[in-house]
């Protein structure tokens, strides 16, 4: 069906929608569209938050280790009350520790004796997303800089302040993760969400390696791997910034000479030194995770 141009403040055009599919979508006024861009044409998309003051209740009796973990995941699952009942103190710790690490907007509300409710108290918007994702980029891309520097100079202080750093990185990824759980059917959620969580990973990989580093300080193959491994964490960090299929195609071919000249260093260290190439090494597997995810979202 034809629709007309209507040219709107002299330089914004807009076409209307059909009203047949608007009511069978359920559009209302002040929804949101995804608008996608295609070769001689658009696509309009629906995108749908997830349902407002949705709550779910939970009994977190004799989860440890794994309390704080359920907590978080249901705050990434975009669930804006939380209802937990819980039978130690440990339980209800684990869930204040999470709380301050990394449920941004949320609040208790209710603290009983075996009870506690947690509500979002204000709201991370849609829009804020890829700032708060760039934020996330930058983080990680400085804790892989500064990392090599701090093992380099033996500046053990500046270790542990690279550790402290995790917390923001979890906070950040988290709070993504949120907000893409509760865009449903926006497109390349699954995408994004992947790279967010091995972008985690991958940091968390960095901490670890700092906190071993701590006690053995990196032999020269040692820090020679964490060079080149920081070569590829760029590259893959501007890809995320830029994506484009050739730079996509790079980071896969740095990362296999990556491969191939850490599997060359074993029989090389010393024993001390394993648990370092081992760190530095899962940081290389998590750039390998994220390749597809990131090709698969920038392509048009």
């Amino acid at each position: 069906m034809l629709r007309k141009i209507i040219l709107m403040a002299g330089k914004t055009c807009v076409v209307s929608l059909p009203k047949k599919w608007v009511q069978a979508q359920g559009i209302k006024k002040g929804d949101s569209v995804e608008v996608e861009e295609q070769q001689g044409y658009v696509r309009v998309l629906v995108s749908r938050t997830a349902p407002q003051g949705s709550s779910v209740a939970v009994d977190l009796t004799g989860t440890a280790p794994m309390t704080s973990r359920i907590i978080a995941a249901l705050f990434k699952a975009g669930h804006d009350s939380i209802e937990a009942t819980y039978s130690s103190a440990e339980e209800l710790e684990a869930v204040h520790h999470v709380l301050h690490q990394g449920m941004l907007g949320f609040e208790i509300v209710h603290q009983g004796k075996k009870s506690v409710v947690l509500k979002k108290v204000s709201t991370a918007h849609v829009e804020e997303f890829d700032t708060l994702r760039n934020r996330l980029l930058v983080v990680v891309k400085s804790l892989a800089e500064e990392s090599r520097e701090a093992v380099r100079t033996h500046d053990t202080p500046w270790l542990q302040a690279l550790v402290v750093r995790d917390k923001e990185i979890n906070r950040l990824s988290d709070v993504c993760r949120r907000m893409m759980s509760q865009q449903v059917g926006v497109r390349k959620n699954c995408q994004q969400y992947v790279i967010i969580e091995v972008l985690e990973k991958l940091a968390d990989a960095y901490v670890s390696y700092c906190k071993t580093a701590q006690v053995h300080a990196p032999c020269r193959e040692i820090l020679e791997l964490h060079k080149r491994t920081n070569l590829v964490v760029d590259l893959l960090i501007e890809l995320l910034f830029s994506f484009s299929l050739p730079k996509a195609v790079q980071v896969g071919s740095e990362h296999s000479l990556l491969v191939r000249y850490q599997t060359s260093l074993p029989q090389k260290l010393e024993s001390e030194q394993v648990l370092l190439w081992f760190y530095l090494g899962v940081v290389q597997e998590n750039v390998f995770d994220m390749l597809g995810s990131i090709i698969g979202a920038g392509i048009e």
